[in-house]
């Protein structure tokens, strides 16, 4: 623990850069990581207080606001939370992970608008993706709105069949498989036919979706988009400074490494 401590403020340090008046001014990403470290240990409210002081110093930086958002579900304060990852998503609208954890939020305060519409930017944001419209079949179902949740779980099902299955599976929500494949066969068949008497579309009259290129936040370690995993809540960032902190943390491992050895030595 102790060693883990060291090497956290090691960390902090590196991520720590010079202004011009010569003094340290912390990076975005020393907030989050000391943040980090207090969750682990407990201390939310600290935790809290860290990011809140880096929103002083990076008032326009959307990952502060998402970390305040987790760092106040830790407290029990959900709509703070909310709050949060609002400001987060107005910073940065492509923000995949700041939706995801709102759609989370609003469903455990059974706010079923505010969720289906998070899901419903995601699913805009990269259009590949089978996971925001299973959630929203799931939401649509609690609410027992019978064919929202046959449409969601159909357009679901025609992006990634297998993850529909897999999530079905682990969140125990039980699904029709034959009537689905039926159904997108159905569904296929009516757009090849539709599209048979159209012309062929350019890819200069294409629309992309917005933000598509920077759903996540530029630099954080993230999946890459299209690919259906559930939630992953333990996103870690580490942006901007990769190469050196890389460096860093190995010069700090190797002198911890000859320490333990020295030690060793003398006993």
């Amino acid at each position: 623990m102790k060693i883990f401590a060291v090497f956290s403020m090691l960390l902090l340090c590196l991520l720590t850069t010079p202004n011009v008046d010569g003094q340290d001014t912390p990076a975005p990403e020393t907030s989050i990581l000391e943040s980090q470290v207090l969750v682990r240990q407990g201390d939310g409210q600290k935790a809290r207080a860290v990011l809140e002081d880096g929103l002083r110093v990076f008032p326009g930086e959307p990952r502060l606001y998402l970390h305040l958002g987790d760092v106040y579900q830790t407290l029990d304060q959900p709509r703070d939370a909310l709050e949060a990852y609002r400001a987060a998503v107005n910073l940065h609208p492509g923000y995949i992970r700041a939706y995801e954890q709102m759609a989370a939020v609003s469903r455990n305060l059974r706010e079923w608008a505010e969720a289906i519409n998070a899901y419903e930017k995601i699913a805009a944001i990269d259009p590949s993706a089978a996971a925001p419209w299973f959630e929203m079949a799931m939401i649509y179902r609690a609410q027992g709105f019978v064919d929202q949740e046959k449409m969601a779980l159909s357009e679901a099902w025609r992006r990634n069949a297998d993850y529909v299955v897999k999530a079905a599976l682990l969140k125990n929500f039980e699904i029709d498989a034959l009537s689905l494949q039926a159904r997108a066969k159905e569904e296929s068949n009516s757009v090849d036919g539709a599209q048979s008497g159209k012309k062929t579309i350019t890819p200069d009259e294409q629309i992309n979706a917005p933000n598509s290129v920077n759903s996540h936040y530029p630099g954080e370690t993230v999946q890459s988009p299209g690919t259906d995993t559930v939630s992953n809540k333990k996103e870690e960032v580490v942006s901007g400074y990769g190469a050196a902190l890389t460096a860093g943390a190995a010069v700090v491992l190797l002198g911890l490494a000859f320490m333990l050895g020295w030690k060793k030595r003398r006993g």
